[in-house]
């Protein structure tokens, strides 16, 4: 999904509406990753970008896995020795 769709999509969807759908995502998920299946899931992934949140393409994730997914996603590898916030800073900047 283009960017700009993307950020268009993220204003129409209140703070309330996003509520409920992590709401709906945790009943239905647990707090288990959807990825390592550890107990401390707390973010929520987009299997796929749609136009509306499709529940069903929406996971729960713990912080590693969803940092790990992203940079995996844009085609990258994480280095082994990049902690969480450096490699926050690294995606921030583009890479």
């Amino acid at each position: 999904m283009d960017t700009k769709i993307v950020k268009y999509h993220n204003k129409l969807l209140t703070t309330e509406i996003k509520s409920i759908i992590k709401t709906l995502i945790v009943e239905r998920d647990g707090k288990l990753c959807h990825r390592c299946h550890k107990e401390n899931a707390k973010e929520i992934h987009h299997l796929k970008y749609t136009e509306y949140p499709v529940l069903n393409d929406l996971v729960m994730l713990c912080h590693n896995c969803h940092i790990d997914i992203t940079v995996e996603n844009r085609g990258h590898k994480r280095r082994k020795g990049l902690n969480s916030a450096e490699i926050r800073r690294l995606q921030r900047l583009g890479f």
